[in-house]
């Protein structure tokens, strides 16, 4: 007989515990269904393509993809196999965003952006910036920031604008390019000091 004993609440004791990580369950059963997780043991086959499940519940869910059930947007017309997928492809169409992030409290339309998302609140910045304090995840991005305090400015023998990162200055360069193409009527049109020169520093 199973070790279950009642709290004067009702509620049903935990008194099985797991010795691998210490989860709690109330019945000998629940416990012994929770140690397949560890052991690695998939006792529920697929009748339909020969694929085993640590549980029950897992099988059920994989059932759905050979019974031929979809789900349509009816936006697009894509289909999916579980509801909660169509669900979060509404979200593209509607621009709602129901994903948030637990830690600072923004909002997404999609649980993968999320979960890139909150990966940089757990990123240590260790590259710190000796000229103003501010710190960055690469050493990389610190070398390009240090650019601004050095003082280093790559010009454009085109027009003389100058710029701190080389890979804005192949940026720009590329406006000139697309002129040059141009007849000299529409080319000098549009290359005025304001279009050539909203390109980031």
């Amino acid at each position: 007989m199973e070790n279950i004993h009642e709290e004067d609440n009702g509620l049903l004791q935990k008194n099985y515990k797991c010795d691998e990580c210490g989860n709690q369950f109330s019945r000998q059963s629940n416990l012994n269904q929770h140690m397949l997780i560890h052991s690695g043991v998939k006792q529920y086959e697929c009748p339909d393509c020969g694929r085993h499940f640590t549980h029950k519940s897992h099988l059920k869910r994989h059932s759905i993809t050979h019974m031929g059930i979809r789900f349509e947007c009816q936006d697009c017309g894509k289909q999916f196999i579980h509801k909660r997928n169509l669900l979060e492809h509404q979200n593209l169409h509607t621009g709602a965003k129901t994903f948030e992030c637990i830690e600072c409290g923004k909002k997404f339309t999609n649980r993968s952006t999320l979960n890139q998302h909150t990966l940089s609140h757990t990123w240590i910045k260790n590259f710190e910036c000796k000229e103003c304090g501010k710190f960055f995840l690469y050493n990389g991005h610190l070398t390009r920031h240090l650019l601004i305090h050095k003082g280093t400015r790559y010009e454009c023998d085109e027009c003389d604008k100058t710029f701190t990162q080389k890979s804005n200055l192949q940026y720009h360069k590329l406006i000139h390019s697309e002129l040059s193409r141009l007849s000299p009527v529409v080319s000098a049109r549009i290359q005025t000091p304001l279009s050539i020169g909203q390109q980031p520093c």
